[in-house]
């Protein structure tokens, strides 16, 4: 699990793991939320080609940031990685949001809500996912 203090081990797991990210030259290293925002973008365009094997990888590590028991990691996940998936995301079709969105693990699903229900106006912040 990641920690405040091991967030820069993110983007070298991102650098290692998911070479075609494209992080390396344009996003200065140590700003997690320009990491977050790249991979944020990588994750959705892998899905709109059609890479699902590569889309869940992606995937699963969103989750695994969601559901950190660290409130600084599970802020990332839910700010810089979902809210910006979410973005990226509405420049597909309706069906192919929600084919997004039913990939998406159980924590992720929660932070994808709360930050569509924040941005609509319905609540006032996005609240910690609480099992």
């Amino acid at each position: 699990m990641y920690t405040k203090e091991t967030a820069n081990d993110i983007e070298k797991y991102i650098r290692d793991n998911f070479p075609k990210c494209g992080i390396y030259d344009d996003i200065d290293s140590g700003l997690p939320y320009a990491i977050a925002g790249a991979f944020a973008k990588y994750t959705v365009n892998t899905f709109a080609a059609g890479d699902i094997p590569e889309t869940v990888r992606c995937l699963e590590l969103v989750e695994e940031l969601c559901g950190s028991n660290d409130h600084y990691i599970s802020e990332l996940g839910a700010v810089g990685y979902i809210e910006d998936m979410s973005n990226y995301i509405c420049h597909l079709s309706e069906d192919k949001q929600k084919e997004f969105y039913e990939m998406l693990g159980k924590t992720s699903k929660y932070y994808w809500d709360e930050v569509e229900k924040f941005w609509t106006g319905q609540i006032p912040c996005i609240s910690e996912y609480t099992p």
